[in-house]
């Protein structure tokens, strides 16, 4: 539920599925399914009277679930892993309405340099939802340092140092990788990992993340520029030695890349925190920026959210949540 509420927030979504379903022609009709969901969220005839029915969209559940192992039974299921579910799910049906998961999409510019010959190869990677974030855990006993979304994005294009058998050197060499944003998309969903294995089981651990709240987040400063006049590409041979050495690869055109490089500003819009003591239990709850501030969604629970001063407040959460959703801003 903190999910759709979170994507159903993004207006291409609301646009996309926001005609009138009728009669669906069968229950496992998914675009009939999505105009029902959009057409009760944004109603409001669940939300009236002194007791609100609230939205339990069981059949959407269960289009979406069908077939899959995990998202068609009634377990818990990771908050993130179903987000990229659902794309992939909606990504799939192709629409002459156009696609609104493409808000999501970007691509990430990775460069591979060989530190002894210093010949270098840059290639692209699609993305279609979401970043994972490293949150380091610094501390111990319950008291960590807090980590700033700035800090873990800069981790993110650190240069990484790895060994690397180079043919051009045909030796091992030492090589540096390093990964920037080729595109950003018109929404970054940003996924904290504030997770640590301990005997091999993936514990949840209380480390604060500060994300702006009220400020625009600025993403210039981890844009790739692609290949330099000064520095020499290395051949599509230099990684492949046993190809013939033809590479007709096409450059994608506009409509087929995700993403674009500019605005490169961001505003937070909603965010989803998971509240439990493990990361196999526990319950999410959203949190929605709307024109009169936020709105904080905890199932058929829907109340306005203050800033501060109650434990469902914006900034009592936020640094504990664990996906956040950033719009892009002109």
């Amino acid at each position: 539920a903190s999910i759709i509420q979170a994507v159903w927030s993004i207006p291409a979504f609301r646009e996309r599925y926001g005609h009138d379903a009728g009669a669906c022609a069968s229950p496992w009709d998914l675009e009939c399914q999505l105009r029902k969901l959009t057409d009760g969220l944004g109603s409001g005839r669940y939300a009236e009277g002194d007791a609100p029915r609230g939205i339990r969209p069981a059949m959407l559940k269960a289009c979406l679930g069908r077939g899959h192992p995990e998202f068609a039974s009634m377990r818990q299921q990771d908050a993130e892993e179903f987000l990229q579910h659902l794309v992939t799910v909606l990504r799939r049906e192709s629409h002459p309405e156009g696609d609104p998961t493409r808000v999501f999409g970007y691509v990430l510019e990775h460069r591979l340099q060989c530190t002894a010959c210093r010949r270098v190869r840059y290639t692209e990677e699609a993305v279609d939802v979401g970043v994972g974030l490293p949150v380091p855990v610094r501390g111990t006993d319950g008291h960590y340092e807090d980590v700033s979304l700035r800090e873990s994005f800069d981790a993110l294009v650190a240069p990484d140092t790895i060994q690397y058998t180079c043919p051009s050197c045909a030796r091992s060499v030492t090589a540096t990788k390093q990964t920037r944003f080729a595109t950003l998309p018109d929404v970054l969903v940003v996924q904290a990992q504030r997770f640590q294995l301990v005997n091999w089981v993936p514990q949840k651990m209380p480390v604060r993340f500060q994300v702006p709240l009220t400020e625009s987040l600025d993403m210039s400063a981890y844009l790739g520029h692609g290949q330099r006049d000064d520095e020499e590409a290395v051949a599509w041979l230099f990684d492949n030695p046993d190809d013939p050495g033809d590479d007709d690869t096409a450059e994608p055109t506009p409509t087929q890349r995700l993403g674009t490089r500019s605005p490169t500003t961001y505003q937070l819009m909603s965010f989803v925190t998971h509240r439990g003591p493990s990361v196999h239990s526990g319950h999410y709850v959203a949190h929605v920026r709307d024109d009169t501030g936020w709105v904080f969604y905890n199932d058929d629970k829907v109340v306005h959210a203050p800033m501060h001063g109650t434990s469902s407040s914006v900034s009592a959460l936020s640094d504990m949540a664990y996906l956040y959703f950033f719009r892009r801003t002109p």
